[in-house]
């Protein structure tokens, strides 16, 4: 599924927030939640306009293959950015209006005695959130940037994993 034809669905739409975001946000929601629909997360959108059918079933899509991922036991979960070829920048962007959108699902649905369980996690995670920009387009911010990605990976693996005990 390709970030930029999400992107630009949820532009058309006038969404209140980009592609990074709103998977962050959906997946925040399938912490908490065990079951999450796509009406649900449309709404946490902000749209303006609502997907045609090609677009709700992009969305749909996007919704059960981030659900299958998180529960696999193969681990295949992956944030939801801009390819790597983009610029760094734009990437590391996107990379902090995920944290943004994740933060933003779990304080939905996670209950606040499960939050003090992964405080460290979610401190991490808000930190990260404050991410516009890395120093500079060279072999270290590119390391920084996947190190940070992985990290986020794993981190959601388990909060999820904690949510579903």
């Amino acid at each position: 599924m390709s970030y930029q034809v999400v992107s630009d669905l949820l532009q058309e739409c006038a969404c209140g927030v980009g592609a990074a975001e709103a998977h962050g946000i959906v997946c925040g929601l399938l912490c908490g939640e065990a079951d999450v629909d796509l009406v649900r997360w449309w709404q946490l959108l902000d749209a303006k306009n609502l997907p045609e059918q090609d677009g709700e079933n992009l969305l749909q899509d996007l919704l059960n293959q981030t659900s299958d991922d998180l529960s696999s036991p193969q681990c295949n979960f992956a944030l939801f950015l801009p390819d790597d070829e983009r610029d760094i920048d734009e990437r590391a962007e996107a990379l902090g209006q995920w944290c943004q959108g994740l933060l933003y699902g779990l304080g939905i649905t996670a209950p606040e005695e499960e939050a003090e369980l992964q405080a460290e996690i979610l401190h991490d995670i808000s930190k990260i959130s404050q991410i516009n920009h890395l120093n500079s387009d060279d072999d270290e911010s590119e390391r920084a940037y996947m190190e940070l990605v992985e990290y986020l990976r794993v981190a959601v693996l388990q909060v999820y994993a904690i949510q579903r005990q």
